[in-house]
């Protein structure tokens, strides 16, 4: 079972990966609220099922709980990541920097550099994601 919830929240971590650039301020907030939300939702379900005297996998419901809002932070990153690149960009143009020939490499590779800090990103959250699912003594 835990290498069924591993795969699939790999799965959608990926498919957050390839569809990164449609992500923007309304994904922020949702994912945002989402957290917030989350953590009462969370120990009402817990709460509900230990009333009706259901006990759950508790490293199941847990890891579960735990990787979404994994996925969630992803989001978050994501689209943090991107503004400060933009943000950084825009401030050293805005200095009169866009001349200098480093500022001009950076300027011409700015996608390859936000693409490779998200990819350190997603390596990232598959190395927490598989330590959470696998490796977790607290579960």
């Amino acid at each position: 079972m835990d290498l069924i919830g591993f795969m699939f929240f790999i799965v959608l971590a990926f498919l957050v990966f390839f569809y990164r650039k449609k992500i923007n301020k309304r994904h922020l907030r949702l994912s945002i609220i989402s957290i917030i939300v989350s953590v009462p939702a969370y120990v009402a379900i817990l709460f509900t099922l230990k009333k009706i005297d259901f006990t759950p996998n508790k490293k199941l419901v847990i890891g579960i709980y735990v990787s979404f809002v994994i996925i969630l932070m992803f989001i978050i990153i994501l689209f943090v990541v991107k503004v400060i690149w933009d943000f950084l960009i825009q401030n050293q143009v805005k200095i009169g920097n866009k001349e200098k020939p480093f500022i001009k490499k950076i300027i011409k590779r700015k996608t390859l550099i936000i693409t490779i800090f998200h990819m350190l990103f997603f390596l990232g959250v598959c190395l927490g994601l598989f330590g959470m699912w696998f490796n977790s003594n607290t579960l």
